[in-house]
């Protein structure tokens, strides 16, 4: 098979449907607004363009707390083995004494709270997309671990 420039990946496709379905919600939002005129033509009203405007914030809005969510949680994890590490173990040459432990504690307080402040719905739906990305996970990697059938 020819490799072509032209060939998408799957994560084009995804990108291309995410961009899509934003559209959608666009145009969704924007035909929700319009007031009824009596003209059959379809027309951007400033309502529209104002609830259009406000759909958009919230969607960025809703992203940039999920992404802030998918990046807490190694946090979490990280800050919890800290605090959590067995007494009188050395970590890279160096026993961690109590200011160690204080920034620990510190850094996993910090990460609860933020992950806290993110919300129930966006927490409820980054477990979902956590839990719904582990099968794409395992058969990626056992792909990738499974000998080649082409050599």
């Amino acid at each position: 098979m020819d490799v072509s420039i032209y060939r998408l990946r799957h994560r084009d496709i995804l990108a291309l449907c995410v961009i899509a379905l934003v559209l959608l919600g666009v145009l969704m939002v924007q035909s929700a607004a319009m007031n009824v005129t009596g003209q059959v033509k379809w027309q951007w009203t400033e309502r529209g363009t104002r609830h259009a405007m406000f759909a958009l914030v919230a969607l960025f809005t809703f992203i940039i707390l999920l992404s802030t969510l998918g990046a807490l949680v190694p946090y979490v994890i990280c800050s919890l083995a800290a605090v959590l590490g067995r007494p009188g173990t050395v970590s890279a040459g160096v026993a961690p004494g109590p200011a160690a432990s204080a920034v620990a504690l510190a850094a996993l307080a910090y990460s609860i709270l933020a992950v806290i402040g993110a919300g129930g719905q966006v927490l409820a739906l980054g477990t979902l997309a956590f839990v719904a990305g582990l099968p794409v996970f395992y058969w990626s990697r056992r792909q990738r671990l499974a000998p080649s059938m082409h050599a």
